[in-house]
């Protein structure tokens, strides 16, 4: 398959995630436990599938992996799935959006996501030879 059609892939990923889910399903967001699924199971799912038809470089996995995040910083609509919130709303008290803590979440994500992807490309190497 085309390399170009897995920026794509992941774009529209982004799209679906941040800008039409949360207009679609409003009562799940900015945070819930149902938002944080629609967040990390695709990216995970994502990162087990797409390893078996794509044969990219270790590289250029991390590069997908960083477009990500930056999409997610240049838009993130203020702490939605949680990301870059700080605090416990369990006082009472309202959360605050941090663009440190977003950062710091998506070096997390990002590098579990890059373990992931690496472990399924050398588990499809293992396994067709």
């Amino acid at each position: 398959m085309n390399k170009k059609a897995l920026w794509f892939i992941l774009a529209m990923l982004y799209l679906f995630q941040f800008l039409i889910l949360p207009y679609l399903l409003p009562q799940f967001y900015p945070t819930s436990n149902e938002a944080t699924t629609i967040l990390l199971l695709p990216l995970i799912i994502f990162s087990l599938i797409a390893p078996y038809y794509y044969d990219l470089k270790t590289i250029e996995w991390f590069l997908l992996d960083v477009f990500y995040a930056i999409l997610i910083i240049l838009y993130h609509g203020n702490g939605i799935y949680g990301l870059g919130m700080r605090g416990i709303s369990l006082d009472g008290s309202s959360l605050q959006f941090s663009m440190q803590l977003l950062i710091i979440s998506l070096c997390i994500i990002t590098v579990i996501l890059f373990m992931i992807q690496i472990i399924m490309k050398w588990l499809n190497r293992t396994i067709r030879k």
